[in-house]
């Protein structure tokens, strides 16, 4: 599985090796990117007992996502990313051996970082902010670093609900649908979903892998997305229609918390839909009762006891339904106030109806997305 957040890497999977490139979006596309249109936003909801700690982080100004370079001897710059969330926690992406996660307190010119994997870069550090996006953070010895951080301004990829006092990643639905809008449109107007699943990273924040193939000639895009990242990877498949997602399913955040009623517990290790079957398959650990699985209905969220592995032989034809009135418009303006084009989402600042995810097309198109532009591909 490949395992890219926004940076230059080379990733290793069963179908090839790809380059992801880093990306900083122009302050036009600082817009929530998938609140209401692709990933469902990122929304956060705290559980009651972080009432206190969320209220506090809501007003520290360091709260929110911030970015750095890693320059690598060799190869490309990889990117960082360093999320404070406003209820206390963090999340570290980037590189697996600085992947992280656990608690963060902010005081007077001073940020103390509590790891809970264990990890060396934890305890007091200082800080100090420059504007309103731009930080700078001293880290004590052993590691004696003074890192230069710039407040991310690209939306979050997918937003985040709290499920039984865990975080599962929402608006997922709504994602593949983009999804497989932006890829009809950019690259095969006959493209399908045909598989999705997520599993946690090693930070335990979950990546979403989507499989879009195409019938009419076997090509076939894994797209790999995290929250903050997206990498795109071609390969090959036997041509001819395959079972493919429903095109109306029941989101996951949904699916979890429907399982939670029907007796599941712990944190959700894996999800996956699709793959000749159109059923949530959920996994859970750490629970109460040990290890758990469900499988449910993608559409209804009826639990299923036998996995037919049946698709209903119209799916192909339900998506080219579902997404027949989105259009093919990736830009425009509108006035502030004005809704936006489906495919589309609004810039708060400027008014402008842009696309949510330019690196996503500039992957699909066969380029790289480097410092805000894309590099080579289709154009």
């Amino acid at each position: 599985m490949i395992r890219c957040v926004r940076r230059v890497r080379a990733c290793r999977s069963s179908i090839g090796r790809s380059v992801a490139a880093p990306a900083r979006f122009l302050a036009l596309l600082t817009l929530a990117l998938i609140a209401f249109a692709a990933f469902g936003g990122s929304t956060f909801t705290t559980a009651p007992a972080r009432a206190a700690e969320t209220t506090q982080g809501l007003f520290s100004p360091v709260v929110g996502a911030w970015w750095r370079l890693l320059k690598v001897p060799g190869r490309a710059n990889e990117l960082q990313i360093w999320e404070l969330r406003p209820d206390g926690t963090f999340v570290a992406f980037g590189p697996e051996t600085l992947q992280d996660r656990g608690r963060f307190d902010v005081h007077a010119g001073t940020i103390d970082v509590t790891s809970e994997l264990g990890h060396v870069r934890r305890g007091e550090r200082r800080y100090r902010l420059r504007g309103r996006d731009e930080m700078t953070v001293i880290l004590p010895p052993p590691l004696q670093q003074i890192q230069e951080w710039t407040r991310v301004t690209w939306p979050a990829n997918f937003g985040l609900a709290d499920v039984g006092g865990h975080p599962v990643p929402g608006g997922i639905d709504r994602m593949v649908t983009r999804l497989v809008a932006y890829a009809r449109e950019r690259w095969r107007p006959d493209a399908v979903p045909e598989r999705l699943a997520l599993q946690p990273m090693k930070n335990r924040d979950m990546r979403a892998t989507l499989d879009l193939c195409s019938p009419k000639d076997g090509a076939c895009r894994r797209v790999d997305v995290t929250r903050y990242g997206v990498d795109v990877v071609p390969y090959r498949a036997k041509p001819g229609r395959h079972a493919a997602l429903p095109p109306r399913f029941m989101d996951l955040a949904a699916a979890v918390s429907r399982a939670r009623g029907l007796g599941a517990d712990g944190r959700l290790a894996r999800a996956e839909i699709g793959d000749g079957a159109p059923h949530w398959d959920l996994r859970f650990a750490g629970g109460r009762k040990g290890a758990t699985g469900l499988l449910l209905d993608g559409v209804t969220g009826a639990r299923v006891t036998r996995d037919t592995r049946v698709v209903a032989a119209d799916i192909h034809r339900q998506w080219d339904e579902a997404l027949a009135n989105l259009g093919r418009r990736f830009n425009g303006k509108a006035r502030l106030g004005d809704e936006c084009h489906p495919l589309l989402a609004k810039d708060g600042a400027s008014g402008l109806c842009v696309s949510p995810h330019p690196e996503f097309i500039c992957r699909l198109e066969g380029g790289s997305w480097q410092t805000g532009a894309c590099r080579g591909g289709r154009r």
